[in-house]
């Protein structure tokens, strides 16, 4: 009896002919990868022996090398639905973090989608200064409208650790 997923069609192995079935290259050397996308983050994903599997991860795997646990499949381009595998490199979380970091991709501060933060850069520059000229914590809690943990946090440097005073 054949191995099928859960529709009950048959699985099919994974080879670097079916997977370029599903690629179109572009103008940039990129391979856009065709089949379904990750909500959100735009990512390829398709189904690897029955389970979902990222199309970036698989590439690496059919034309480098199997990934070791734990390791991240990062991008050179910073295209997330590309697939060349020329395009793909192996690192850690930090490789990764350093990686996001330089390229822009990490949203600090009021970049970041939160809709109810009450702070931005310029008023944590504000309570750094204050709080150095000896303002209390729990005055410019009030009037910031957060907790006397946010004021100290910002104050410190535990958040917003880029702003300068």
């Amino acid at each position: 009896m054949k191995a099928r997923d859960h529709h009950g069609q048959r699985r099919v192995p994974w080879t670097r002919e079916r997977f370029l079935e599903w690629v179109q290259v572009v103008d940039s050397g990129c391979w856009f990868w065709l089949g379904c996308l990750c909500a959100g983050k735009g990512y390829g994903q398709l189904s690897l022996n029955g389970r979902p599997a990222s199309a970036h991860r698989l590439a690496y795997r059919l034309w480098q090398a199997e990934i070791p646990p734990g390791r991240y499949v990062c991008h050179t381009c910073d295209v997330p639905r590309c697939v060349n595998p020329s395009h793909l490199f192996l690192g850690d979380a930090g490789v990764n973090a350093r990686d996001a970091a330089s390229k822009g991709r990490t949203l600090r501060g009021e970049r970041r989608p939160r809709p109810n933060a009450k702070l931005d850069a310029t008023a944590v520059a504000d309570i750094r200064r204050r709080r150095i000229a000896g303002e209390r914590g729990s005055d410019l809690a009030r009037e910031y409208g957060v907790s006397q943990a946010a004021i100290c946090q910002a104050h410190k440097g535990n958040r917003w650790a880029w702003v300068l005073a």
